[in-house]
C-alpha cells in the first residue's frame, strides 16, 4: 500500500523538472521553517527543517481511503 501511495505521489507530483525542484527546494530550505505546498492531488505540510508529511488532499476514487500519510524524517535527500 505504501509503495502505491507514493508511485501515485510520484506521477502526479514530481512528473516534471520545474515541479520537482519546487518540492526539493520546499523540503530542503532552511528559511522555510513550516508551511504547506499543493501539488495536483498530494499536499507536503513540512512541520520544521526535517520533518514533513505527504497526503493526499481528496479521497481516492478506486479504494475510499480519506488520507493517506506518508511520513518522513528528512536526513537526506537522492
Amino acid at each position: 500500500m505504501l509503495i502505491n501511495v507514493l508511485e501515485r505521489f510520484l506521477e502526479s507530483e514530481v512528473r516534471y523538472q520545474e515541479m520537482y525542484e519546487e518540492i526539493i527546494k520546499f523540503i530542503t530550505s532552511a528559511h522555510i521553517r513550516n508551511g504547506e505546498f499543493e501539488g495536483n492531488y498530494f499536499i507536503i505540510k513540512k512541520m520544521d527543517q526535517d520533518i514533513f508529511f505527504i497526503f493526499a488532499e481528496n479521497i481516492h476514487p478506486v479504494d475510499n481511503h480519506e488520507r493517506y500519510l506518508i511520513v518522513h524524517q528528512f536526513i537526506e535527500m537522492i
